[in-house]
């Protein structure tokens, strides 16, 4: 049972390839090419994930303003089962635990992401 867990797991990780993106000068500039490519976000900050509805990068500013949302079953079980993804996604970890609310746009300083993840 032990080494038909671990093959699922090794088969199943292996589905997904995912990118990471560690540089800070390049998380605009990923950014926004994901945005033109219509991918979806998601954003990690602390405990609570978010889903990104709408994104703007403001490069003179170094700063981007995101609209968020819950995530939704769907999402939620991509999360679980990564294979499962429709669609190439990106995610986005903060370095911080901001508690953020879902009924207005929030402006965030690019320095404050850890790093992209880009699903393929």
């Amino acid at each position: 049972m032990i080494i038909f867990s671990l093959w699922l797991f090794v088969a199943l990780s292996a589905c997904h390839t995912p990118n990471v993106v560690t540089k800070p000068s390049a998380f605009a500039k990923t950014i926004k090419k994901a945005n033109i490519d219509k991918r979806p976000f998601l954003m990690y900050s602390g405990v609570d994930t978010f889903v990104i509805t709408h994104i703007m990068i403001e490069n003179a500013r170094r700063e981007m303003t995101v609209q968020l949302d819950r995530i939704d079953s769907i999402q939620r079980m991509n999360l679980i089962y990564p294979n499962t993804l429709q669609k190439k996604q990106v995610v986005l970890y903060m370095h911080d635990s901001t508690s953020y609310t879902l009924d207005e746009p929030h402006t965030i300083p690019i320095r404050k992401i850890a790093r992209i993840q880009l699903v393929e």
